[in-house]
């Protein structure tokens, strides 16, 4: 079985770009459907801030895809930008904070999680 080569799967291969000129555009999509709209924003997952568009269906994010018009990325996007928002749907994401009482988690007003974070 072949080993997936992480870099080149994700940006695709160097040759193609030989500088001094600008990188190849490519326009990276990653969506779980299609969205009722694309919200311009710009991935805040590493210190690039890669233009970025979200898709968005009934107030979710259902994907995103790069701006082939970025300086930065050219359209392109690494892993954490390409999967990142796949958190945000995730059926066991924490919604509500949660305090320690008793050596159980339960629920608490987030006034008194603050409060104890904060001593």
């Amino acid at each position: 079985m072949p080993t997936r080569d992480s870099i080149r799967d994700i940006w695709g291969d160097r040759s193609p770009y030989a500088g001094p000129g600008r990188w190849p555009e490519r326009e990276d999509v990653h969506t779980s459907e299609p969205p009722e709209r694309w919200v311009q924003s710009c991935c805040v997952l590493c210190s690039n801030g890669c233009a970025l568009d979200i898709g968005v269906t009934g107030g979710r994010i259902v994907g995103v895809r790069g701006r082939v018009d970025d300086h930065v990325n050219r359209g392109r996007h690494g892993p954490k930008g390409l999967n990142g928002w796949v958190a945000n749907n995730a059926p066991d994401r924490l919604t509500r904070p949660l305090v320690r009482r008793g050596g159980r988690l339960v629920e608490a007003s987030w006034d008194e999680a603050m409060g104890l974070g904060s001593v």
